[in-house]
């Protein structure tokens, strides 16, 4: 199967993060009120995907808590990694919505980095999503996705 690839963009970001271990950044996007956040080494489903998914509004009604898209999110963590790993896009049925270990092919960050078919609109609505949550769900992905 062939994949788009954005060049420089995403290959820059992972670079410059890929040392960072725990580095300290403000909050500027998402929830002003969400405090410092850090872009994490290892990244956990519970602890800091689920907070990134709960700050960007994506169980709200007007966004996947209704099914938008053709995926329901919850403010459940467990129901949402059944719902996001290892599960067919429903719009781009060729990619995985999580692909463990690929975040690069993963249907999720391709919407994200704006990268999906330009007949559906990139995520989150309020976004882009800022640096630090997408490198931490990069980063999830590329260790595996594990409901952790």
């Amino acid at each position: 199967m062939h994949h788009t690839f954005r060049a420089a963009g995403s290959v820059a970001l992972v670079l410059l993060t890929a040392a960072c271990g725990d580095s300290p950044v403000g909050s500027e996007a998402g929830d002003p009120d969400a405090g410092e956040r850090v872009v994490k080494a290892a990244p956990s489903f519970v602890e800091d995907i689920q907070p990134i998914m709960d700050r960007w509004g994506c169980a709200q009604s007007t966004c996947h808590g209704a099914g938008q898209g053709g995926l329901r999110l919850t403010s459940d963590p467990a129901t949402n990694w059944r719902a996001l790993v290892n599960v067919p896009s429903t719009n781009q049925r060729e990619f995985l919505r999580v692909e463990p270990y690929d975040a690069q092919n993963s249907y999720v960050i391709m919407l994200f980095e704006n990268r999906q078919s330009p007949l559906f609109p990139p995520m989150p609505d309020g976004g882009p999503i800022d640096d630090v949550d997408l490198t931490n769900f990069r980063r999830w992905i590329d260790q595996g996705a594990a409901f952790n």
